[in-house]
């Protein structure tokens, strides 16, 4: 699992170029898929289940949430917001 416990805060991408920039690495990094091969597997969770949306409004279904993953927790540097 990819989500830190904080005790409050929220938690942002800060690695150079944010989470936009690893979503490009990893897509340069699966060619096989075009553009709407992939769209193929997203899936859209439901805004109002809590249990879906602590992963993400839309994520992606099997074998692709599992590549994404692997490559999320390899490459992302992660950091706590503040509100003050």
């Amino acid at each position: 699992m990819q989500i830190l416990a904080f005790k409050i805060g929220e938690v942002d991408h800060c690695n150079r170029g944010g989470f936009e920039s690893i979503y490009c690495d990893w897509r340069a990094s699966i060619p096989k898929y075009t553009t709407d091969q992939l769209y193929k597997h997203v899936v859209k969770n439901d805004v109002l289940n809590r249990t879906t949306t602590k992963i993400g409004y839309q994520t992606f279904n099997e074998p692709i949430l599992t590549q994404w993953k692997a490559f999320h927790l390899k490459h992302a540097k992660l950091q706590e917001l503040s509100s003050h």
